[in-house]
């Protein structure tokens, strides 16, 4: 509890002997305000036990005490490392040990006789030794902060930099070693101007001498020419030093913009292959309606002229023309990504082949090309656009790896992956594989580049050459698909992408297989309800449906197909709907249908798909037909939606 003087209640040793003097000093020290816990010991022992166990405030020590002296009590107590106040207090002492003592670390020395000096030179020590624990643990403060502030200086990701008034730098953290490639030592005396590009210097210079009282900080972009020659882009953002209202230097933080540039860079280059991909994807929905009558109508006229008539050739032709435009147009579709998945079963062989043409003239002729398929067929199940998309980006990606020419060599073959080389082929199971090699003489790549080869937007095109899309894109289609893309490569040595595929056990159908002229087409007499806003279109599946048997009622748009739903009493068994249409698509059209029909069946159509149509769920029993469509597989495909449960 407080003393009547105000002080706290103190801990207080004692080493006296005697009783008498003790309790003299307890008295003494009460009238001075300082009331506490004495605790007494008589033996130089004692007295290094209680300094070892407790703290204390005070220490007082008779200078003679039993077997020991002040001096030999005063160094226990300093060996003990403790700031506590050491006052002797002593019956007979020279004045010539006195100042022995005092020398030698003693706070003081009060002669029994005269205890009326203990009072101020406790109240003394106490103040000393509290304003120097106080101190000391500013400075500690002081230590941790200073501490706090270089762990933050030196562990900044960005530059954390100090200039004086010429520029020089004073200081920069690791940051600043590591971005511009200097040493500190290096730095020393070196100024930013000398080592920011040219066209940054004139700002740089209008900044330094910006040394007013009304110096403002400010924020502004510069190209850093690193040690090592490289250019690195900084957004430095600094402020004046001022003391005593004058700028005596800058300091300043400089963040390393290259990862913000490149990432704006690929958000540029991604906005740039949206705008290409929705053109891509807009010509090939009108080019599409385009082939749509073509390929129709030449279905028809071959159904009406005999195989030996004079201009059934023409028109075969035309019919053949119009499928590689197709052909075309999905390919564009494939890279707009408005192409709807149709997993067929595929012969690798055909795909290649069908796409040799294409590939020689996208390689140029600086580069050999040779194809080495498999003898008879191999066959997987997948979306024949996938796998053109698959081949095409490695084709591209052996191309640009050979800038002066070379040799490409695309290959086919079949890999049987028992349990043991599951993991040697990338971790797939085991089975039987459809295996595509895209092999080149091109430049190669070392370890480094091969580890980051499948990352999306990794590549080691010069800017604005390449997306860093391809081969990611290759791996994903082909790692869902449960297969594997395996790659090997060196330096000057090429490199060989090998895709492998899980095979089918299913026989592909022929490219361009068609119903035998004359074979009879599946019929029907339901009732069809066919939304068309291409006229031309309209009419020739209206004409097709017809000649098979099926009750046609054709609307030119969405609203139109509603209100002629249901009129005249019958009702629908189909609806055909192009998917994307002004006003109103195809499924929002089919769900409000289907509220008043549940068992309405719908077919799709379209020359692509987008989100606000096929993406967005063509579920359930429908349907889906991709623009250009024979007629055949049109009555083919609405029979099979009739005829199902």
């Amino acid at each position: 509890m407080p003393g009547t003087g105000g002080e706290p209640q103190l801990r207080i040793l004692v080493a006296e002997n005697s009783e008498t003097d003790v309790e003299r000093l307890r008295r003494q020290l009460n009238r001075g305000g300082f009331e506490g816990d004495l605790l007494v010991v008589d033996t130089l022992a004692a007295l290094r036990q209680a300094l070892a166990r407790e703290t204390f405030d005070l220490v007082i020590c008779d200078y003679h005490l039993p077997g020991c002296s002040g001096t030999e009590a005063l160094e226990v107590l300093q060996r003990s490392g403790r700031d506590v106040p050491f006052v002797v207090i002593s019956g007979r002492l020279t004045q010539e040990r006195a100042v022995q003592l005092m020398r030698a670390g003693a706070n003081d020395v009060v002669m029994k006789d005269d205890l009326g000096r203990l009072i101020p030179i406790v109240a003394r020590e106490l103040r000393e030794v509290r304003y120097r624990r106080e101190r000391h643990l500013a400075g500690e403060a002081l230590r941790a902060s200073e501490l706090r502030y270089r762990e933050l200086f030196e562990n900044a990701n960005d530059v954390v930099f100090t200039l004086d008034l010429e520029g020089r730098f004073t200081s920069f953290n690791r940051a600043g070693e590591t971005v511009s490639g200097y040493s500190r030592d290096e730095a020393a005396g070196l100024r930013l101007i000398d080592i920011v590009a040219p066209d940054g210097a004139d700002t740089l210079r209008s900044r330094l001498a910006d040394r007013g009282p009304d110096a403002a900080a400010a924020t502004f972009d510069a190209v850093l020419l690193g040690k090592d020659g490289r250019r690195v882009p900084l957004e430095i953002a600094w402020r004046p030093i001022v003391r005593a209202g004058a700028v005596v230097g800058f300091e300043g933080i400089a963040r390393d913009l290259t990862e913000r540039r490149r990432l704006e860079d690929q958000l540029r280059q991604a906005q740039k292959m949206e705008a290409i991909g929705r053109l891509a994807g807009g010509i090939a929905h009108d080019f599409n309606n385009l082939l749509m009558a073509v390929t129709g109508y030449s279905e028809l006229l071959l159904d009406r002229i005999a195989p030996t008539d004079p201009q059934y050739r023409s028109v075969e032709e035309i019919r053949k023309a119009a499928s590689r435009a197709a052909a075309l147009t999905r390919q564009l579709l494939m890279f707009s990504r408005k192409h709807v998945l149709e997993p067929v079963v595929l012969d690798m062989n055909t795909v290649v082949a069908d796409l040799e043409r294409m590939l020689r003239r996208l390689i140029g002729e600086d580069v050999e090309l040779i194809t080495a398929l498999t003898p008879g067929q191999v066959s997987l199940k997948a979306d024949r656009g996938q796998i053109e998309q698959i081949l095409m980006n490695l084709v591209v990606n052996a191309r640009d790896a050979m800038p002066h020419g070379g040799r490409l060599r695309i290959a086919t073959a079949r890999a049987a992956i028992g349990p043991a080389d599951a993991a040697r082929y990338g971790g797939v199971g085991p089975g039987d594989y459809v295996a595509l090699e895209v092999e080149d003489t091109g430049t190669g790549m070392d370890a480094a580049t091969l580890s980051h080869v499948f990352e999306p937007f990794f590549t080691t095109k010069e800017p604005g050459k390449g997306t860093g899309l391809g081969l990611s894109t290759v791996y994903g289609i082909v790692t869902q698909a449960g297969g594997a893309v395996l790659v090997d490569s060196e330096v000057g040595r090429g490199t060989v992408f090998r895709v492998l595929w899980p095979c089918s056990a299913e026989a592909p159908r022929p490219a361009g297989d068609r119903r035998r002229r004359g074979a009879m087409l599946p019929l029907g007499t339901e009732h069809v309800l066919l939304v068309e806003d291409e006229a031309g279109v309209r009419e020739l599946i209206r004409d097709f449906l017809t000649r098979c048997g099926y009750a046609v009622t054709e609307a030119g748009s969405a609203f139109e197909a509603i209100e002629l739903f249901g009129r005249n009493g019958r009702p629908v068994d189909v609806l055909i709907t192009d998917v994307i249409m002004p006003q109103m698509n195809g499924r929002a059209l089919a769900d409000r249908l289907l509220a008043a029909q549940p068992s309405l069946k719908v077919l799709y159509m379209s020359g692509y798909t987008d989100d606000a149509g096929v993406e967005q769920g063509l579920t359930g029993g429908a349907g889906f037909l991709q623009k250009p469509f024979t007629p055949d597989v049109l009555a083919q495909k609405v029979r099979e939606l009739l005829d199902a449960s």
